[in-house]
């Protein structure tokens, strides 16, 4: 409902700590090689930790970065049993060693949302790697994962489209009748922005919320991984009013 608060805004909600919190970073990296020398696999990973006075708190992340860990084995692991399979068919005539690199970054940290951003790039073959980009967006007092409609007033989700349309469109210029996305574009926006289905690619940072599109969703490989900065001065009435405070420090 309109002016509603998703994330807790009473004081009284906010937990005191005495200790900061923090996350941890450190690369990973790997080669598989075949019994004959043969790179089959080249891995690169950012791991991470969290540290937190609250154990809870800190064993819930904990949690959701294992996961993240999961996820990139598997796939590095399918990868390589994939390479193995080329070269066993194939030769190695035409066989460059694939990739599996992923990057993790915080957006944002504060008393009430971790936004956590995960861009991989995956190589297996083919002339170019394809990059995915997700979003884990933490509701750190009450340790759940946050979808789109928990910041958002329902009422405006058309208007939120609206916003994130033009954010594209100013992007991606109109150049002699074409901007250079696919022409269902603007389609895929709608789509993504509707009420109780709404895209899980969004995330908070210091600014406002990004919304962004992978590749091949509103364009080509050429166009990118497609981010749009919404200002939350410019989301008043879009965003649910408890979400309008983040980043202030709401126990004091």
């Amino acid at each position: 409902a309109s002016g509603s608060s998703a994330i807790p805004a009473d004081p009284e909600e906010c937990p005191e700590t005495s200790e900061a919190e923090y996350f941890l970073f450190d690369t990973y990296t790997n080669s598989v090689e075949d019994d004959n020398g043969l790179t089959l696999l080249y891995e690169s990973q950012t791991q991470a930790s969290f540290v937190s006075a609250d154990e809870g708190r800190s064993a819930w992340v904990e949690e959701i970065l294992e996961g993240i860990l999961r996820n990139f084995a598997e796939d590095s692991s399918n990868l390589h049993e994939y390479a193995r399979e080329f070269v066993e068919s194939n030769g190695t005539e035409y066989f460059y060693s694939y990739s599996n690199y992923q990057q993790l970054g915080v957006a944002r940290h504060d008393e009430t949302v971790v936004s956590l951003i995960s861009l991989s790039s995956i190589y297996s073959g083919g002339s170019h790697p394809n990059s995915v980009q997700t979003a884990y967006n933490l509701d750190i007092q009450n340790r759940r994962l946050l979808r789109l409609e928990d910041v958002i007033d329902g009422s405006s989700a058309g208007e939120l489209a609206d916003l994130v349309r033009s954010g594209v469109d100013e992007r991606f210029a109109v150049i002699d009748g074409g901007n250079g996305l696919f022409d269902d574009y603007a389609d895929t926006i709608s789509i993504s922005m509707s009420y109780g289905n709404m895209t899980p690619y969004w995330y908070l940072n210091d600014v406002g919320l990004v919304i962004f599109y992978n590749q091949y969703e509103l364009g080509p490989y050429a166009a990118g991984i497609i981010k749009v900065e919404l200002p939350y001065e410019a989301l008043e009435g879009i965003l649910l009013d408890g979400t309008l405070t983040l980043g202030q420090d709401k126990c004091r």
